[in-house]
């Protein structure tokens, strides 16, 4: 991961106060990584879009709904960081599924 790149922020900035095309410029900037990464953790196509439009989703929601909080500096950190645990949420509900088939005796 690189430092913070003041460009981002100023993009974030921009996207809290309604000029969306900042978010899009983060987005563009940073989409590959974060799909390399997914794709490297996962080895499964789905589940990487799955959690890549989740995690975009949940860094979009901080910048424009959740306007108490303050803007990530470094959003690529924040992106790896929100899908590695979003990947980790995934694989509980896959654990907790799973036995639950057991139990019933399901497939």
């Amino acid at each position: 991961m690189s430092a913070a790149d003041p460009a981002d922020h100023d993009c974030l900035v921009a996207a809290r106060e309604g000029a969306l095309d900042g978010f899009e410029t983060v987005y563009r900037r940073h989409a590959n990584a974060v799909l390399a990464f997914l794709m490297r953790r996962t080895r499964n196509p789905e589940l990487a879009a799955d959690v890549f439009a989740e995690a975009f989703a949940s860094l979009l929601a901080l910048v424009v709904a959740e306007k108490e909080r303050p803007i990530p500096t470094t959003p690529l950190a924040w992106l790896l960081t929100a899908a590695n645990n979003l990947l980790i949420d995934a694989h509980r509900r896959g654990q907790v599924e799973m036995r639950a088939r057991a139990r019933l005796k399901m497939e």
